[in-house]
């Protein structure tokens, strides 16, 4: 394979890729007719990492205006990055809004983990502000943590963001709950 023919296939596949962002962009950029928004603005940042630097990185961020945007890293073979931005429909941030306001998810400390820490064990990181408040929550080893309510409400809370997605990680075991 000669230089030339190496590089004008990838030119082809970067136009490609500029005219698929392009469309998905004017596509998003359709005003809709949303109702206005009785709530105060949400923002949600959800992050797993399932074995430090050596396993698997989810992250979702959930934007006031409903804006989302998804990434996965996987560091194990096969190596590779999956990452996308979708809307997200308000009514449904609006929903995980309420839903951590009824888990009393302000209320948990900044950290749960086990007595004893594993070296690169599951850690899962979870911020939700809703308004002025921002809250943010660290869970560590939850196989390890043992069935508390602290760990069973931020289960409920999480699984509640990452489950709409058709993508996502492994969703915590909740007690009373298949």
């Amino acid at each position: 394979m000669n230089r030339s023919s190496f590089f004008a296939r990838r030119l082809r596949s970067l136009a490609a890729i500029c005219c698929l962002a392009a469309t998905t962009h004017v596509i998003a950029d359709e005003p809709t007719n949303a109702k206005p928004r009785t709530i105060p603005d949400v923002e949600i940042k959800a992050t797993l990492s399932t074995a430090g630097s050596y396993g698997e990185i989810w992250s979702l961020h959930l934007t006031p205006d409903g804006l989302g945007y998804f990434r996965y890293f996987n560091n194990r073979r096969p190596q590779g990055e999956l990452s996308g931005e979708f809307l997200f429909d308000l009514d449904a941030i609006s929903k995980l809004a309420a839903l951590a306001q009824t888990q009393s998810f302000e209320k948990l400390p900044k950290t749960i983990k086990p007595s004893l820490l594993m070296l690169h064990g599951p850690d899962y990181a979870l911020s939700i502000q809703i308004g002025a408040k921002r809250h943010a929550v660290e869970l560590f080893q939850p196989d390890d943590v043992g069935q508390t309510e602290e760990l069973t409400r931020f289960a409920e809370v999480w699984n509640a963001i990452w489950s709409p997605l058709p993508f996502k990680p492994p969703l915590l075991p909740v007690v009373g709950k298949p």
